[in-house]
């Protein structure tokens, strides 16, 4: 199963509504706070984690993601009611994305679309 991790500007309940989709949603610790993106990132692999949802949209540019074991899913929005109504159609397309990559969610029609 996909493990899911919520970035820390990605509201927590959202974790909950992905759970609901029977996916393995976690939200950001506020203990991990203090990580710079590269830090977060390599921790992030290291528990396990195969995609990070953020609405970070330079985290990507920023990052270099070759060799990463995981993806970044960038999110159209932090606003929470926007996310909870489209969490039907991202979590259809979430074991889409693939290690090493960068996405940009799209609601409608429901896709990943690569960015690097």
């Amino acid at each position: 199963m996909t493990r899911i991790f919520l970035d820390e500007g990605v509201p927590k309940p959202l974790a909950r509504s992905l759970r609901a989709y029977g996916l393995n949603a976690v939200p950001f610790p506020n203990d991990w706070k203090q990580l710079s993106n590269g830090s977060l990132l390599a921790r992030i692999e290291s528990e396990g984690f195969d995609v990070i949802l953020t609405c970070d949209k330079q985290m990507p540019f920023q990052q270099n993601l070759a060799g990463r074991q995981l993806a970044i899913v960038i999110l159209p929005t932090t606003k929470l009611l926007e996310l909870v109504e489209s969490v039907g159609p991202l979590a259809s397309v979430l074991g889409q994305a693939r290690p090493s990559l960068a996405y940009r969610f799209r609601v409608a029609p429901a896709e990943l679309l690569q960015i690097n």
